[in-house]
């Protein structure tokens, strides 16, 4: 699938390869995270959605012409809703914007950073805080405290840490929270079944 739309890596490089989806809206502090994402783990593929994310990254890259990149940067074609799934089902790390990528990024089960809608009044913000409550009302302290930070800076809603939690594995805490957080949504019966019920 990576292959199929422009992501040409070996078979050893995609069975280790550390990969990061980005999409954006144009306010996202690209900048900042590519630099704490290439300290903490260089040689990440970052997997750059057209418009704002390649934008802002390939800003970011011209900065440091001259220098080796740490990271590898690969530039997406605009994608079909059933490929974007896909997309986000082979990154470690999803960025997603606005609310029909998080839903998507829920379902995919990945640790993920959403980057809500910004309202004039200010709203989203209180709206972000309630849904961080809920998504990760079962995570441990520790962990909701680092996803926390790091959801509210990428929203420019609170500093950038310095680091992000541990992201790629299957076995990490963020990856494992992540995917029982959608399975409890999974269990859950159906809106309109339930509106039928009641």
């Amino acid at each position: 699938f990576l292959r199929q739309i422009g992501i040409d890596l070996s078979a050893q490089q995609a069975t280790n390869a550390k990969l990061v989806s980005l999409f954006c809206y144009g306010t996202a502090p690209v900048a900042e995270f590519l630099d704490r994402l290439a300290m903490q783990a260089p040689d990440t593929h970052v997997l750059l959605t057209p418009g704002h994310a390649t934008q802002l990254a390939s800003t970011w890259a011209q900065d440091r012409q001259g220098q080796a990149l740490p990271l590898h940067l690969h530039r997406l074609p605009a994608l079909p809703q059933a490929d974007f799934d896909r997309l986000l089902w082979c990154c470690d790390l999803n960025l997603v914007r606005g609310e029909d990528s998080a839903v998507r990024a829920l379902w995919a089960g990945r640790p993920h950073i959403w980057h809500i809608y910004e309202q004039d009044d200010g709203v989203h913000a209180g709206k972000l805080e309630a849904f961080m409550d809920r998504w990760m009302a079962a995570w441990p302290a520790g962990l909701r405290t680092e996803v926390h930070a790091w959801w509210l800076a990428w929203n420019r809603l609170g500093p950038m840490p310095a680091r992000l939690p541990q992201w790629h594995g299957a076995d990490t805490s963020w990856r494992l929270h992540s995917e029982n957080a959608r399975d409890l949504l999974v269990s859950q019966q159906d809106l309109t079944s339930q509106l039928l019920a009641f």
